[in-house]
């Protein structure tokens, strides 16, 4: 349970780290880290509990803030150089091509399709949102003040909103709210068509969660579910059990409700619930590990996605919105 940054107050820090620039949040609640390459969480993690997300190749050693700020590396503020952008666009779409390079973990935002584009194999696999620049539009942060001897937290939520620094799409704009507090993190992605015609949309937050041991975890939820089994030519199948002993898996199944991922070696449970998704992606790739730049840490991780894939056909008319939620809890084993 080690806390990954030590000795930052209460805020909001621009600083690198896993060689990327992130805004770091520090509250009452505990730590958030997000990238600003992508808007990707790479971290959160509450006060006396263990991390919630995997990230590939992450690093061992806690990040103190005397050491940044001594080395100039600590900021405030949170504008992006525009004039950078499509430098850093055109990198990053080099980069998505090598799959060793990837920043695999966290919660990867894949928009606006998810999976290989439907009609151009040399666009982005999941889009553009990942690997584009984004800025932090607002924030409403919690004070010391939350943190009180009475109520051990007081359930008031830090509250972010991100944006492209650019446009990333002519016909779709999309927008990226976290509200979060000790125990609970709400991750929103909404889009709203701009153009003057129907436009399709499939989108993904394709959360890595932290696991003892995925090859022991208990997943509940999706037992009576149907799926398409992705390792296996897209098969539907039929969960007819809750699911255990997890190996190589790929599905997508149609689910609407909330999965519970119950982890007896970190001893908590962790419940995802959703709105606005008709697909719930379960993976990890078990021995194909080397297929995807990922280390044998595998086991290390659980992929839960909310998600609107091909399936579900999502079509929004001229200035429709949609919004795609998934809530994450936190809750310890008795």
């Amino acid at each position: 349970m080690q806390e990954k940054f030590i000795g930052f107050a209460n805020g909001i820090h621009q600083i690198q780290w896993f060689n990327k620039d992130v805004w770091l949040i520090v509250q009452p609640w505990g730590q958030l880290v997000v990238a600003k390459l992508g808007a990707q969480v790479l971290h959160y993690q509450p006060v006396n509990q263990h991390a919630v997300f995997w990230i590939n190749n992450m690093p061992q050693t806690s990040v103190d803030a005397n050491a940044l700020k001594n080395n100039g590396a600590c900021e405030s503020g949170f504008s992006i150089d525009s004039n950078s952008v499509k430098g850093l666009i055109k990198g990053a779409e080099k980069k998505s091509g090598n799959k060793e390079k990837d920043t695999r973990g966290g919660v990867p935002l894949c928009w606006p399709w998810f999976g290989p584009h439907v009609s151009d194999d040399q666009q982005p696999n999941h889009g553009y949102a990942r690997i584009s620049p984004w800025q932090l539009q607002q924030h409403d942060l919690q004070d010391a003040s939350s943190h009180n001897a009475i109520s051990e937290f007081v359930e008031t939520a830090t509250k972010l909103v991100f944006s492209p620094a650019v446009s990333i799409s002519d016909v779709l704009s999309v927008k990226f709210e976290i509200e979060v507090s000790h125990k609970t993190l709400k991750l929103s992605l909404i889009t709203t068509n701009i153009s003057e015609h129907k436009q399709a949309l499939t989108q993904a937050l394709h959360s890595y969660f932290t696991v003892g041991n995925s090859e022991k975890v208990v997943i509940e939820g999706l037992k009576r579910y149907e799926y398409f089994d992705k390792l296996d030519k897209q098969r539907l199948k039929l969960q007819d059990s809750e699911l255990t002993n997890i190996t190589a898996i790929d599905r997508i199944y149609k689910h609407h409700d909330s999965v519970r991922v119950i982890d007896e070696i970190l001893q908590r449970e962790i419940i995802v619930s959703k709105s606005g998704s008709g697909s719930t992606v379960l993976w990890n790739p078990g021995q194909l590990h080397k297929n995807y730049g990922i280390t044998q840490k595998q086991k290390q991780f659980i992929c839960v996605e909310a998600a609107n894939t091909d399936y579900e056909q999502l079509i929004l008319k001229p200035a429709e919105s949609a919004i795609i939620r998934q809530c994450i809890t936190l809750r310890p084993l008795n």
